[in-house]
């Protein structure tokens, strides 16, 4: 009974497995026939889409829309048209058509297979992807519009593509349960008749059971149950020189370990290395301008109103001001960096109409506070009424920041901040002349905690702190390397609510 019940578990699993073969290849064959069906479909779409969009209007628009109705493949499927600006035109959700663009700063916080999908339709490339559309996961085919700039997408709910799949694997199962029923009751009588003279090996087995290994058990010859166990035993005493071999090999992969290992731990003290090295720098940063305010607070307090004039006097209280502004600074560049401070600031986004010209005047007037001998030069091509849907906070400190860095470290004579806009992007440039940015430092200066060396001002957390917002925000922050006479940074964000006429 008990192995009649064994070959009937190995036919489960032999058809767990069969099963399992024929339903990866009988997914992928289903999802290949929905691809090219759905290809297809797009095909023929795109093909009315030249017509209906040239010129294309809202009328056009409706007008494909319903001429591509009945060319769904699938109940739910639904047609998605993109401008080169990732735009809705055309989708299934009314409220998103002209409105919305598949970049949408959530989209790379929760769907980021839609950003590459917004990337892919937007460059006119054609191909097919999974992604998860209003979260569900979805068979998706994408190819430009020839002649209008435009690219359509097929979406298809994996549900609707795989129905007739589920519908086959369940027929299939009954049928397979059926005839596994049917072999346990065969397997059953065969095995009761076949395993009844298994005491001839009783005494062998006996002497094994009490690790007497040393017994050599002759092959037998006889084509039989009991031959064939026989040989099993035999068998099994060959194993045990191959597991003798198989424990030299674990034990050559436990020295091979040991070396990882090794390995391992040297990386950590060079982890806890460079940490030292990190906490010295941050005390050295945050000692030097400590020292000053502790110094001249202490030159304030000890002389009388004579002994110092008045213009003295406001420059001790101007580099005392100064050095605390550099240590509040810092701070908050330290816990920005921590786990607790990016948890904080994912959570802390409130998203508003910011003024563009407004805070680039209000981080211009921090910097000349910082900086009173250095004029940074302030042009805009927009109005102030002009605004950027964003977090206030973390914008003024993004552009502070670059604003900071140009200051400190240009010749401080040709510093500029300059806005520009259009229709869907607004872009702040800040330019410097001065030694600028070796180029073979470029490449990690968004590097959290990068210095070129350990003389190197600051904690080099500034630059990366501020592409981290700016991405955040839903906006991009580069270096240009083609600008020569010293840096330019271009902070640039998509316009979701544009007021530019």
């Amino acid at each position: 009974m008990k192995i009649s019940l064994n070959m009937f578990f190995i036919a489960v699993l032999v058809f767990l497995l069969v099963n399992g073969i024929f339903g990866a290849l009988s997914r992928r064959h289903f999802h290949t026939v929905a691809m090219d069906k759905s290809s297809r479909t797009l095909s023929a779409a795109a093909d009315s889409a030249m017509h209906y969009l040239q010129p294309l209007s809202q009328e056009s628009l409706q007008e494909l829309s319903k001429a591509l109705s009945p060319l769904k493949p699938y109940p739910n499927s639904f047609f998605m048209i993109l401008d080169k600006d990732g735009r809705y035109l055309m989708h299934r959700d009314s409220a998103k058509i002209g409105a919305k663009t598949i970049f949408d700063p959530t989209n790379g916080r929760y769907y980021p297979d839609k950003l590459t999908l917004g990337h892919e339709m937007t460059a006119g490339h054609s191909g097919r992807m999974h992604a998860k559309v209003a979260k569900v996961l979805c068979l998706i085919c994408y190819e430009p519009i020839e002649g209008t700039g435009l690219s359509a997408a097929l979406v298809s709910p994996e549900r609707d593509v795989l129905h007739r799949y589920w519908h086959l694997r369940l027929s299939l199962s009954i049928i397979v349960a059926i005839g596994l029923i049917i072999i346990f009751l065969v397997c059953r009588r065969i095995v009761a008749r076949a395993f009844e003279p298994l005491e001839l090996l009783q005494e062998q087995t006996k002497r094994l059971s009490e690790g007497d290994y040393s017994t050599v058990i002759p092959r037998s010859n006889v084509n039989s149950t009991i031959g064939h166990l026989q040989n099993s035993f035999a068998d099994m005493q060959e194993t045990i020189s191959s597991q003798i071999s198989d424990l030299d090999a674990a034990i050559e992969e436990a020295a091979k370990r040991n070396d990882e290992l090794q390995k391992a731990t040297s990386a950590l003290e060079d982890a806890i290395r460079r940490r030292s090295e990190f906490v010295a720098n941050m005390t050295h940063q945050i000692r030097t301008p400590l020292n000053l305010i502790l110094g001249f607070s202490q030159l304030l307090r000890d002389t009388t109103g004579a002994d110092l004039s008045h213009q003295e006097r406001e420059q001790l209280l101007q580099v005392i001001d100064y050095n605390a502004m550099a240590l509040t600074r810092m701070s908050l560049m330290l816990y920005d960096s921590s786990d607790r401070g990016y948890h904080d600031e994912m959570v802390s986004f409130t998203y508003e109409p910011v003024s563009c010209n407004e805070i680039a005047r209000e981080c211009l007037g921090y910097v000349n506070r910082y900086f009173p001998g250095v004029t940074v030069k302030f042009h805009t091509q927009v109005e102030d009424s002009f605004t950027l849907v964003s977090d206030h906070l973390f914008l003024m400190r993004s552009i502070r920041e670059i604003l900071f860095n140009s200051s400190k470290y240009s010749d401080g004579k040709n510093i500029s901040l300059r806005i520009t806009a259009n229709k869907t992007r607004v872009r702040f440039i800040f330019e410097d002349t001065g030694p600028g940015i070796p180029k073979e430092n470029q490449e990690h200066i968004f590097t959290p905690f990068y210095k070129k060396d350990n003389l190197s001002e600051g904690l080099g957390v500034g630059l990366p702190l501020t592409k981290r917002h700016v991405i955040l925000l839903g906006g991009t922050l580069e270096l240009d390397p083609d600008y020569r006479k010293g840096c330019r940074f271009i902070m640039d964000f998509p316009i979701e609510d544009p007021t530019y006429q």
